[in-house]
């Protein structure tokens, strides 16, 4: 099977009957929170696989979709997450701690999941920070992403200043704040 361009292989698919945790990041487009392959419309998604168009048996493990393979992709450490600092630096990027279930592919830095939901996210927006993980802000996120992240519509679980530091230092205290929420998702008051 192609190695994921992220991991040399990946491991046998198994259920996962609790959810598995990682991280992902979105780009604001066309008033969209986009993933690498397409607009995501709500918090929560199910995998499609972009060659046969199927729900059914996604993510396929054994290379019958070709590379990459389908699948919902989070990484297991934020950090890890290739240029996620430069990112953070161009207006427009969330970064979010996911729950994945269903069929999960496991590799060596992360996972390719058959369903994901969003339990926080946040994003450096203009000079402000924004992290949010209530259900009614990650909805509106999701639906309306420029509204949200500027401030018009609920009101975000954290919003402060950039740091004196400066984007670099805010980016810390974003990766910081959803990797304690992903040491502890029950700190958000829901399953997850």
């Amino acid at each position: 099977m192609p190695a994921p361009a992220w991991g040399p292989r990946a491991e046998a698919a198994y259920w996962s009957p609790s959810p598995v945790h990682g991280y992902r990041v979105w780009r604001v487009q066309s008033r969209a929170l986009t993933g690498a392959r397409r607009p995501w419309r709500a918090p929560a998604m199910t995998a499609v696989c972009l060659r046969t168009g199927a729900t059914a048996g996604v993510p396929h493990w054994n290379g019958e979709c070709g590379a990459p393979g389908c699948g919902i992709y989070a990484r297991r450490e934020l950090r890890g997450i290739r240029g996620l600092r430069a990112r953070a630096s161009v207006p427009g990027t969330v970064a979010g701690l996911v729950s994945l279930s269903g069929t999960v592919v496991e590799h060596e830095h992360g996972y390719r999941a058959e369903r994901s939901a969003v339990l926080a996210a946040g994003s450096l927006w203009g000079d402000r920070l924004v992290v949010g993980w209530s259900d009614a802000w990650l909805a509106a996120l999701f639906a309306d992403p420029v509204a949200t992240l500027s401030g018009r519509g609920p009101m975000a679980q954290i919003e402060a200043p950039v740091t004196a530091g400066g984007r670099g230092v805010s980016m810390a205290i974003l990766a910081d704040r959803l990797e304690e929420i992903g040491a502890d998702p029950s700190a958000l008051g829901r399953e997850g």
